[in-house]
């Protein structure tokens, strides 16, 4: 690359990504809730459900980089369907931008790049489920498509911009793990979205039992969690017995220790 610094690089980056969010969210993003709803949430209770998600966050490590998964997929789908589009954007930003300051310790470049991607996967969500609502406003399987939709979407470009982060920071092409951090994000992120979309279909049903789905919530969290610990203790097995292999056979061994 140039001679231009990596941290400048990223911030050219993240101004285009603010750009791009910012054109497409006075075209596509309305100002209104897209369909009749039984509750509408406050948008503080929303902005708390972003500062949780990314406060707790699970952190898989793929080679020499790590890759940071939540459960922000469930106030997502709530806030697409229960506040306002202009309303879930702010809440998205301030939750998150407010876990990833407090809690995550980011600082400039890194946390203006993160709140630019949220706010692009945003206006993008915003503008399929708005174009995916039925005629007759119901909440059924042609939004229930939609917002499978929708978290492959923003896995999709959560994944590219911080691999082009990385590239441009680093100077060189980090895109090779894109396959392995796609895999894992979809499967995580398609599951939330299920878990989301449960809810919301019992709400519309009988808004009283919601709540039923507190339990299950944690359960899954608790769950992904234990998954990639058990994942990363069982790499670093292999890695520590494929390291005793090589150096078993290595016969420049003998000769460096007589």
């Amino acid at each position: 690359m140039d001679g231009t610094s990596g941290a400048t690089r990223v911030w050219l980056f993240t101004l285009l990504l603010a750009a791009l969010t910012l054109v497409l969210a006075v075209q596509y993003v309305p100002a209104d809730l897209p369909m009749a709803v039984p509750i509408v949430l406050p948008v503080w209770l929303l902005a708390a459900g972003f500062y949780l998600a990314e406060a707790k966050v699970i952190h898989l490590h793929i080679g020499r980089s790590a890759h940071s998964f939540s459960m922000s997929e469930l106030p997502l789908v709530a806030g697409l369907f229960l506040v306002s589009p202009p309303a879930f954007i702010v809440a998205r930003v301030i939750g998150s931008g407010l876990a990833l300051y407090l809690n995550r310790r980011q600082r400039s470049v890194k946390l203006a790049f993160n709140l630019a991607q949220f706010s692009l996967a945003s206006v993008v969500s915003v503008a399929i489920i708005h174009a995916a609502v039925p005629a007759d406003g119901s909440f059924g399987p042609a939004l229930w498509i939609a917002v499978l939709v929708v978290a492959l979407v923003e896995n999709v470009i959560g994944v590219l911009t911080v691999s082009t982060a990385i590239s441009l920071a680093e100077g060189t092409a980090q895109y090779r793990r894109i396959p392995e951090m796609l895999k894992i994000g979809i499967v995580v992120s398609l599951t939330n979205a299920s878990l989301a979309l449960m809810g919301l279909t019992v709400l519309w049903a009988n808004p009283g039992s919601a709540w039923l789905f507190v339990l299950p919530t944690i359960t899954a969290a608790l769950a992904y969690r234990a998954y990639i610990s058990e994942r990363q203790q069982h790499e670093s097995i292999e890695l520590l017995y494929e390291s005793t292999r090589i150096l078993q056979r290595s016969p420049q061994l003998d000769t460096a220790i007589v």
